[in-house]
């Protein structure tokens, strides 16, 4: 059953996943927005940074779970917590890239749907990589756990 159920709430942790990830993005994008009208210092990168790293160190754990979860549903395999490490990074990488160039399209096209009608597909198109990724990397039965 674990097999089966493994792949289903995969797909909804990797969404929040998902969401952690545009949080931290946006988060990085408009840290210190309204420097130009608020009695604030200016913006650093540094400080943006720092002030969403927990957001998107919580967007990887997230999607290392997801992506365990996926492995689980792979016949024939065991779940390895490095690999599905390394299949979140990966994942959180193309998830905030594909984010920032989705609004760079959208601030360049100005109507409105372009954002719906390329992101919502693209978000499928992204879970269906995630699960492909994770279960292509899951271990397989045969390979004996490396020592050390």
């Amino acid at each position: 059953m674990e097999r089966l159920l493994g792949p289903f709430y995969a797909f909804f942790v990797s969404l929040l996943g998902g969401a952690l990830v545009i949080v931290t993005v946006v988060g990085y994008a408009l840290y210190g927005y309204c420097e130009d009208f608020c009695d604030k210092p200016p913006r650093s990168n540094s400080d943006a940074f720092f002030t969403m790293l927990p957001f998107g160190i919580a967007a990887v754990g997230v999607m290392t779970v997801a992506a365990h979860l996926f492995m689980l549903g792979a016949r024939r395999s065991r779940p390895s917590w490095r690999r599905a490490l390394g299949v979140a990074v990966l994942s959180c990488a193309v998830s905030g890239g594909g984010f920032w160039a989705l609004v760079s399209l959208d601030n360049g096209i100005r109507d409105g749907t372009t954002a719906w009608l390329v992101g919502v597909p693209a978000v499928i198109v992204w879970e269906a990589l995630t699960a492909v990724a994770a279960r292509g990397l899951a271990r397989r039965r045969s390979e004996a756990p490396r020592a050390g």
